[in-house]
């Protein structure tokens, strides 16, 4: 019979701490965009608001569709 005994496995937090860091400069970086988007928004004129708002749409709607394989590039 063979008895191994288990080490036990050191847990590297660098891993963890490395990816914490990536999504909070995201969200930081991602947060500063729409606010500063928001502003200039808010000074732009109503049509430009419409327009970008049906561009955006579509972008999403055609991320949607290829995600689904329904379209391809």
């Amino acid at each position: 019979m063979d008895t191994k005994e288990t080490m036990p496995v050191k847990k590297d937090w660098s891993i963890f701490i490395s990816s914490v860091f990536f999504v909070l400069g995201f969200s930081v970086v991602f947060s500063l965009v729409g606010v500063l988007l928001q502003t200039v928004l808010v000074h732009a004129s109503g049509s430009a608001q419409v327009w970008l708002g049906r561009i955006g749409g579509t972008v999403i709607i055609l991320f949607g569709l290829f995600l689904l394989n329904l379209f391809t590039p």
